[in-house]
């Protein structure tokens, strides 16, 4: 677009230079006229014999039509419309380049770039889904009445331990032996514990105990019998 308008721009130029050659060629004919017509008149204006000197018939001298011509040639109609339409485009062009130099340009992002955010973000929310999904319940790994292992996903999490029904004693011994809780809870009551890696809990009565990992439940086996030994590995 912009090599377009620079083309009509010198365009427009080239034709105004053409009519001021064009004026200062018929103004260069018309002097050469002149003075040509001056010499004739000047050659006409001497007697050619006695007659003519003595002014024959004294008849009076008609106007010469050269030096009409010349009159009309020399007051012709000046031409200025080309040079005023030339001027008129010239403007509507520069008005037309300032435009385009001022509109904003909006830069559109590559389709690849766009692409590439689409498929991060589906990345970062699959690995979302999958790090905070829990199951319904958890189910023990490996039992025996005596004793179950729970296997979460998370090797940080919160052990929540209570009674439903009736008291429960509650012995809960961290992976590196210390024993954070050792009591007998009460029916309806609950304690939440934060722990991390393996953890073994020693309850004394199974049928009224409460245990939920992450506020997930964890369902011991039926027949278990006390006291019961509960062992959580995570990713185990």
């Amino acid at each position: 677009m912009v090599i377009g308008v620079v083309v009509a721009v010198v365009v427009v130029l080239v034709g105004v230079l053409v009519v001021g050659r064009r004026r200062t060629t018929e103004a260069s004919s018309v002097h050469s006229y002149r003075q040509t017509l001056s010499t004739l008149e000047q050659l006409q204006g001497r007697p050619r014999n006695h007659s003519q000197a003595a002014g024959v018939g004294n008849r009076p001298l008609r106007p010469r039509p050269a030096r009409r011509s010349l009159t009309v040639m020399d007051h012709g109609p000046r031409r200025l419309g080309a040079p005023v339409l030339a001027v008129a485009i010239v403007a509507v062009v520069v008005g037309v380049l300032l435009y385009v130099g001022a509109k904003p340009h909006h830069a559109t992002p590559p389709a690849s770039a766009s692409h590439t955010t689409d498929t991060t973000t589906t990345r970062t929310t699959q690995q979302t889904t999958t790090t905070t999904s829990q199951p319904a319940r958890y189910t023990a790994v490996s039992s025996t009445t005596s004793s179950a292992t729970y296997a979460p996903a998370t090797t940080s999490y919160t052990l929540t331990v209570g009674a439903s029904s009736g008291n429960c004693w509650m012995d809960v011994t961290s992976a590196s032996g210390t024993t954070v809780l050792a009591q007998s809870l009460t029916a309806g009551t609950t304690h939440p514990l934060t722990l991390s890696g393996k953890a073994t809990i020693l309850i004394g009565a199974p049928t009224v105990a409460v245990l939920e990992i992450d506020n997930v439940p964890a369902v011991l086996p039926a027949g278990a019998g006390a006291p019961f030994t509960v062992t959580i590995i995570p990713g185990g």
